[in-house]
Parts: structure tokens; sequence; C-alpha cells
């Protein structure tokens, strides 16, 4: 009989997303990161986590200074391949510094362009060169490339990873303005099962990230929160 380790990082962080997922919960989320069984975990997941925890949190500095201590050139999240700068953008935007952002941004996206370049039907590098164009205001070259991104890897294919480039694609239309087809693509992933994700949007993620910050005050995006709050949380 197989049992689990209670003290593993790994299981450890699972709970923890669960919560994050759950009720928007970041308290045991904060502690794993910081625990003992966090130094014995897969550096580069803890790096990633821990930013997108500050992230979450909106705590910009700490994540500036999180990110300048991590040593890879790229995060590598389930397969999606990330430029640092990406989060260097994400961080300068946070604090207001709209014009270096721009540029962290093009940076990110000369390298993610590259990745595609080399890997063209990996539709996890098109939809990280998706997001950056997003940022960087390329609407139709991001809605394009979202799409081929969805297109290669769809639902019917890989009913896990195909859920969560539909959740990216969400992403990705509600940063440049076409929120009525983003509220769609919602409404389909949030109703379908799965488990803890780093991008599958639920109550906690769409209440915390950043992606969904041009939704927020649009009243279906209050009705689609209240409809995921869980009990406990009303």
């Amino acid at each position: 009989m197989l049992a689990w380790n209670t003290d593993d990082f790994t299981v450890q962080l699972g709970r923890a997303l669960v919560d994050v997922e759950a009720k928007g919960d970041l308290r045991r989320l904060q502690n794993v990161v910081v625990a003992e069984s966090a130094k014995a975990g897969d550096a580069a997941l803890l790096a990633a986590v821990r930013i997108r925890l500050l992230l979450w949190q909106r705590d910009y500095q700490a994540a500036e200074q999180s990110l300048s201590m991590y040593p890879g050139r790229d995060f590598v999240e389930r397969g999606y391949i990330t430029p640092r700068e990406f989060f260097t953008g994400l961080i300068l935007r946070g604090r207001g510094d709209a014009t270096n952002a721009h540029t962290a941004f093009l940076a990110a996206r000369e390298r993610a362009a590259a990745t595609v370049s080399e890997r063209p039907d990996d539709a996890k590098a098109l939809m990280i060169l998706a997001e950056i164009d997003a940022r960087l205001g390329r609407k139709a070259e991001a809605i394009r490339e979202a799409e081929a991104a969805s297109a290669l890897l769809p639902l019917k294919k890989d009913a896990f990873d195909g859920a969560d480039i539909l959740a990216r694609v969400a992403g990705v239309l509600g940063q440049v303005g076409e929120t009525s087809q983003a509220f769609e693509l919602l409404e389909q992933v949030t109703n379908m099962p799965g488990a803890p994700s780093l991008t599958r949007p639920c109550y906690g993620r769409l209440k915390l990230d950043e992606v969904w910050d041009p939704l927020r005050g649009d009243p279906r995006l209050e009705q689609l929160l209240a409809s995921l709050e869980p009990s406990t949380a009303k």
C-alpha cells in the first residue's frame, strides 16, 4: 500500500494550491514556500511558485528581489517555457513603469519567437508567445498565435493540457480587449473537471491573477466569481 509523504514539498504544494484555487487563500502556500521541505524540492518549480505567489499578492518589490536571485534564463512549468524577462515585464508594469515593462516584454518576445521558430508545432511555445504579444498590445498576432496553439493541442487530443491552453486563450482575449469571447471560454473551461494546475481558471485564480485584471469591474466576472465561490467563503 502506497502512503503519501506529507513532508514532501510536492505534496505540500499540491495541498496549498487546492486552497488557492478553491478559496483564494494564500496562507498555506506562503508557509510551504519557506518551509524546510522546500529546500529539498525542485528549485525551478519553487522559484516559479514563489514569484507567482508574490505577483498574486501584488508585492512587486519582493517579486523583483526573488526574480533577481533566480539563476535560470527561463521558467519551465509543465512544458511551458517562459523567458524570465516576461516576469520582469509583469513586475515593472505592476510598479507603474510602463516604458521599461514594454522593453522587458520585447526581450521576452524575441526569445519566445526564437523558440517557436525552432519548434513551430509546439502548442505551449506558441501560447507563451501569444501571452507576451498580448502584453505588448499586438492584438492580431496574439489572437492568431493563441488560436493556433489551441488547434495544435485541442481538448479531444489532450483533455488536461488542452483545457489549460483554452484557459490561456481566454486570458489572451481578455488582455487584448475581446472580453465577450474571453468570458465565453471562461464559462467553458471553469465547468471542466481537472486537478489543480498553475493556469486553470477557478475561483482563486480568477480572484488573484493579474491576467484577469482587464475583466475586473465587469459584472460577468463578478457573477462568475459568485458562482464559483465556496460556501465557506460566503
